[in-house]
């Protein structure tokens, strides 16, 4: 099973899935800073952000004897459910996004209207970051500067609609540029219950070594 690995202050993150480089970047990150010490605390951070992640340390058998620190960071709980559908994006009937430099809304179709629970008018009135949960807003700037070094950022988010609806857990893939300079589009499809229900808490196996 592919994943990312990288290594920092003495700890191989191994990340799951491979392709989501804010997650893996927001570990690493995490790690180096010293704000996570332990798998445990790693996971407790990322929780926040990632409601269904999973941390644990590398067994001794898995590490063949090689001594260095390694966690497995499962963003999903688990191998992603979603990395059988990795073309999801190009469904033209998938709510998109259009935002700006500074993640100014600019616009939308009608399925992303729907799924953020504002028309158009309040959309292009609403502040950056409204539609995203208030621990996850200070990360905007940071996502937005990620995105111009990676071109496109593929992960998980929870949205908040404006009207009143509970918050849902979403997927993204946010592209640089997708419709002109400067204007970055961003196609989401929240995240169907049995899915969310599915990615469990706790990875039934170590994956296979690459």
């Amino acid at each position: 099973m592919p994943y990312r690995s990288v290594t920092t202050a003495g700890v191989t993150l191994l990340c799951f899935p491979p392709h989501d480089r804010a997650f893996l970047e927001t570990a690493l990150h995490l790690v180096a800073a010293g704000e996570a010490s332990s798998p445990a605390g790693l996971e407790d951070i990322l929780r926040r952000l990632y409601p269904r992640v999973v941390v644990r340390a590398r067994d001794g058998l898995a590490a063949m004897g090689g001594g260095e620190q390694a966690w497995y960071v499962y963003r999903d709980g688990r191998y992603s459910p979603f990395a059988e559908d990795p073309d999801w994006w190009r469904d033209p009937n998938e709510a998109r996004l259009t935002v700006d430099d500074q993640g100014r809304y600019l616009d939308a179709n009608d399925q992303a209207l729907e799924l953020l629970g504002v028309d158009l008018a309040g959309l292009r009135s609403a502040s950056p970051g409204a539609f995203t949960a208030p621990e996850s807003r200070e990360r905007i700037p940071w996502l937005l500067a990620l995105l111009e070094e990676v071109r496109v950022l593929e992960s998980t988010a929870i949205l908040v609609p404006l009207d009143g609806r509970e918050r849902l857990r979403i997927q993204y893939r946010l592209m640089l540029d997708e419709d002109g300079e400067g204007r970055h589009v961003s196609v989401m499809r929240a995240i169907p219950d049995e899915e969310a229900s599915s990615s469990g808490r706790s990875p039934t196996a170590a994956p296979t070594e690459l």
